[in-house]
């Protein structure tokens, strides 16, 4: 069970209390879209409080992993004065359900709350200088391993915004690339923005992922990676004063795996996701 809920977090995105190196993001307009136009730009004054609950439900290598539900704050601690912006994200709370509907035990899943994630946010959304504090915590080894890519729980309520004014059809492209788990991948993604209100922004997304043939070692194991690819699909709104988010996603991850020690053994890992964000009042 504990191995089934460290894969859906560090699918989630959280970390170790390393620095994280902020992704390489490459930002494209393609389309302006219909007049008026306006510059998009976050704004989050100081003391700006938000609460979010993200829910997620996997299917990994066709077996149902049980349901993640985590609550999260994210707090504006300071403006600076070029208009980036200091944030705080804290885990509140997680509960977990297994497949039959049984609730997981809290012992193992209570371990997460209370770990809080820093960040800079930049106006037009690139994110810096994150980096996570386990609150005091004396994590298992096998978790605090698996904790490395704190700043994706930041990517779902903050998404790079294009340069420039636009309107609503606007259409831009993001090219990341992302180290997750010791895998280097590339993550393409093409963002359509359906509705503009104040500063609320209704947007839809599709995604590439490619990664190379890797050789990830943990430990005293070397495992190969081949074949990396996946794909997926959001709709959601944004709230660019208050990181306000709602979302509905999908996503799908495809790799063969093999231990170097038995190449000729491949695995073909499939990884099915879903994933829902909702604000907490």
């Amino acid at each position: 069970m504990a191995r089934w809920l460290i894969v859906l977090f560090v699918t989630l995105g959280c970390s170790g209390a390393e620095r994280v190196p902020p992704a390489e993001t490459n930002v494209e307009l393609v389309a302006r879209g219909a007049l008026p136009h306006r510059e998009l730009r976050y704004r989050v004054a100081k003391g700006t409080t938000t609460t979010i609950e993200v829910g997620v439900d996997a299917t990994i290598i066709g077996r149902d992993a049980p349901t993640i539900t985590t609550a999260m704050s994210f707090v504006g601690e300071n403006v600076q004065p070029d208009g980036r912006m200091n944030l705080r994200s804290t885990v509140l709370s997680t509960r977990a359900k297994q497949p039959d509907g049984q609730m997981v035990p809290a012992e193992l899943t209570k371990v997460f709350d209370g770990i809080m994630i820093t960040a800079t946010l930049s106006p037009v959304g690139t994110l810096t200088d994150a980096k996570v504090d386990l609150a005091g915590k004396d994590l298992p080894e096998q978790v605090n391993a698996q904790l490395q890519t704190l700043t994706k729980s930041f990517d779902q309520v903050a998404m790079v915004l294009p340069n420039g004014p636009v309107g609503v059809g606007a259409q831009w492209k993001t090219r990341k690339t992302i180290e997750q788990n010791k895998v280097t991948m590339t993550a393409v993604t093409m963002i359509t923005l359906t509705a503009i209100e104040g500063d609320k922004l209704t947007f839809t997304r599709t995604s590439e992922i490619t990664g190379p043939d890797q050789t990830v070692k943990e430990g005293e194991v070397s495992v190969s990676l081949k074949n990396i690819s996946g794909s997926g699909s959001a709709k959601g709104t944004i709230d660019l004063a208050h990181l306000a988010t709602t979302s509905e996603s999908t996503d799908e991850y495809h790799a063969e795996i093999f231990d170097q020690s038995a190449p000729t053994k491949t695995e073909k890992l499939v990884v099915k996701m879903s994933m829902t964000i909702t604000p907490k009042p």
